[in-house]
């Protein structure tokens, strides 16, 4: 195998694997789906961003780091997590009671700021098992093969899963944006829906975290 097959191929596995983590239903796709139904895609596009800067200090802890950690670190993890996103649930609902009950142009001037989507998106990401899991099980395992190679595999894999799943949830946001746009009722369906799988998932870590 040549090294440039041997660079697109590993560019071209991240990618897939970017797809898939930007399709899969969870807590951090249903936080970008319900800012996109509150503003549109250009609220919900730094939520978007969040992994490039969460799953820094993760990436580094799971690769390097956290085959040393016991398992009660990741409990304690998951119950943080669960009580972010009980929390954030509730502060978009009382966001879809505030814009429900104020004018469009009210409702846009009311909006949080960009950086504090953003950052309730890093929490998210820094408080779920599933980002440290997934680091350790899928994403670190092949980042580690690519740099085995050389560093510019290294760089391949980690542009290819970004900008695809960046792109992916950028893709969902826009197109839930503008549907909700158009059709009044369909957004708040859909925005009930994001908070109903929200609380879900809060309980079911909350759950999971507490069985012995």
């Amino acid at each position: 195998m040549s090294e440039a097959y041997s660079v697109w191929a590993i560019f071209a596995q991240a990618a897939a694997i970017g797809v898939g983590a930007a399709l899969s239903p969870g807590p951090f796709q249903s936080l970008v789906i319900a800012q996109a139904l509150l503003g549109g895609w250009r609220r919900a596009a730094p939520v978007t961003f969040a992994p490039l800067l969460a799953d820094i200090p993760v990436a580094v802890a799971m690769v390097f780091v956290m085959r040393q950690v016991p398992p009660a670190f990741l409990r304690s993890i998951q119950l943080a997590g669960a009580a972010l996103l009980a929390y954030l649930a509730w502060d978009l609902w009382r966001q879809l009671r505030s814009a429900a009950e104020a004018a469009a142009t009210e409702a846009d001037q009311n909006a949080p700021p960009a950086w504090r989507s953003l950052l309730q998106g890093m929490l998210m990401l820094f408080l779920s098992p599933g980002t440290y899991l997934f680091w350790g099980l899928v994403l670190g395992p092949l980042l580690l093969r690519g740099l085995a190679h050389s560093s510019i595999h290294g760089v391949a894999m980690l542009a290819g899963f970004y900008i695809f799943s960046i792109g992916g949830l950028l893709g969902i946001a826009f197109v839930l944006g503008k549907l909700g746009q158009f059709n009044p009722k369909m957004r708040r369906v859909l925005q009930t829906a994001s908070l109903v799988l929200m609380l879900g998932m809060a309980f079911w870590l909350l759950y999971d975290g507490m069985r012995v």
